[in-house]
Parts: structure tokens; C-alpha cells; sequence
């Protein structure tokens, strides 16, 4: 299992951070079985999922509970960013280094 995949994805996760577990997506290092597990109640929308390894503004799911996708360089990426179906929106870079990047996906959002 990669680190940032335990880093990012694992936090919240309903099974913990196990390598039993673990299932590589195609072209990602994103763990296919992660399932959401923290959620909490908000005055302005209801019930709300949050991924507790990423910060505030890329943690909520929203209506896609689909994983987040953790590539190790930019290279590996390329098919994801800037088309159509996925425009980049906003993005911070962490402390560690690591770019994160919102996308909105105009088929699902």
C-alpha cells in the first residue's frame, strides 16, 4: 500500500488502514475499497460524508461517493486533467508538498 494513499485515504475510511484491504484502481495508486465512514449532520443540506485525510474544501463527497484519485506524479495524470468531463477548479498545495486539486465534473457535479 502506497503512503499517501494511507495518508489521504485510509483516515475515515470504514476499514482502516489495512493492507489486507487494499485494491489498486487502474492507472492510480487510489485504493478502489475505500468506503466513506464519517458523516455529520448539517443545518443546510442534511447528512454529510466527509473523507477525514484530506483538509476542509476537498474532503466533502457530495452527491459522488466515488474514490479520490492519488497519483504519484503528474505524468500518471495526465488522462485525468484538463478536458471536458474534468476542469481543474481550485488547488492547494499542503504543507508536505502534495498538490491537491478540485475538479469539477460537469457530467456528475
Amino acid at each position: 500500500m502506497n503512503k499517501l494513499v494511507r495518508k489521504y485515504q485510509c483516515p475515515g475510511c470504514i476499514s482502516d488502514p489495512d493492507d489486507e484491504c487494499y485494491k489498486k484502481m487502474p492507472d492510480t495508486i487510489t485504493c478502489e475499497n475505500h468506503v466513506v465512514s464519517t458523516s455529520f449532520f448539517s443545518p443546510t443540506t442534511g447528512m454529510v460524508k466527509v473523507m477525514l485525510g484530506l483538509p476542509n474544501g476537498f474532503n466533502r463527497t457530495g452527491n459522488n461517493e466515488s474514490p479520490i484519485y492519488i497519483f504519484e506524479k503528474w505524468d500518471d495524470c495526465e488522462w485525468f486533467g484538463d478536458t471536458i468531463y474534468n476542469i481543474p477548479d481550485w488547488y492547494h498545495v499542503n504543507k508536505a508538498g502534495h498538490t491537491l486539486i478540485r475538479v469539477y465534473q460537469p457530467r456528475k457535479n
